[in-house]
């Protein structure tokens, strides 16, 4: 399964509707680093951030707080073999139960 994290989101007829999604609801080790990974390079660029940081200024904690907190503004998007894709919001795939 290949995926891609997007900011931006079109959807086309390849969307899988969100009530038919077939892959699991939990963020992968590969995803959660990239994630991370992308969201530390925004913050070392004065992106503004989604919660309360006090005195930190680390970026990668930074990034590591809000993917806890489920506040990453970004959408992942999963694509499947049939070359449909699920797009799936970091709040979703942390807070799911």
């Amino acid at each position: 399964m290949e995926f891609s994290i997007l900011e931006n989101v079109e959807k086309d007829e390849n969307a899988v509707p969100k009530d038919e999604r077939k892959t699991i609801p939990r963020l992968t080790k590969f995803e959660r680093a990239r994630v991370i990974g992308l969201r530390a390079v925004q913050l070392s660029k004065n992106a503004p951030t989604n919660i309360d940081v006090g005195d930190l200024i680390d970026p990668m904690k930074i990034s590591e707080l809000e993917l806890q907190k489920g506040m990453i503004p970004l959408i992942i998007r999963r694509f499947l073999p049939s070359k449909k894709y699920e797009d799936w919001t970091i709040y979703e795939l942390v807070n799911y139960i």
